[in-house]
């Protein structure tokens, strides 16, 4: 008898365990966060703000990939110089319910010196939010 209480226990617990865990119209609630994987600029180059006499900087590409086991409902860029200023902000709202594999690219170049943060954040359908940072320096090489 107390076996069959201990089988009825733990299979009540399972049940609430799994109701608990879904949405009043029954589909599984996601609590995982997407993932930001960073692409470029790559870490141990520094970009010059000036390419021999030409006087043309160095253009820097953005790169990064946000994905989710549902779905990535949007996946934005921003990029900030060593003062906290931000100097390029790209925001992308993806429509199709289903992308779940999004990719943002953008060229950056600027002539100031300096050290510069971007900074890549993927949201899923559930509002579950992932950040990919990565910094990158402009020199006068």
């Amino acid at each position: 008898m107390k076996y069959k209480y201990q089988l009825f226990s733990i299979c009540l617990l399972m049940l609430m365990l799994f109701v608990g865990c879904s949405s009043e119209n029954g589909a599984a609630i996601d609590v995982l966060k997407p993932k930001v994987l960073i692409q470029s600029p790559v870490v141990i180059f520094d970009y010059s703000t000036d390419i021999g006499n030409s006087y043309v900087s160095h253009t820097v590409t953005l790169q990064a990939q946000g994905s989710d086991e549902t779905n990535v409902s949007a996946f934005n860029l921003l990029v900030t110089n060593e003062n906290g200023v931000v100097v390029l902000e790209k925001k992308g709202l993806i429509k199709d319910v289903s992308t779940k594999i999004v990719t943002i690219s953008e060229k950056f170049n600027t002539t100031v010196i300096g050290n510069y943060t971007a900074v890549f954040t993927a949201i899923d359908g559930s509002g579950n939010t992932a950040v990919g940072t990565i910094n990158f320096t402009y020199s006068d090489l």
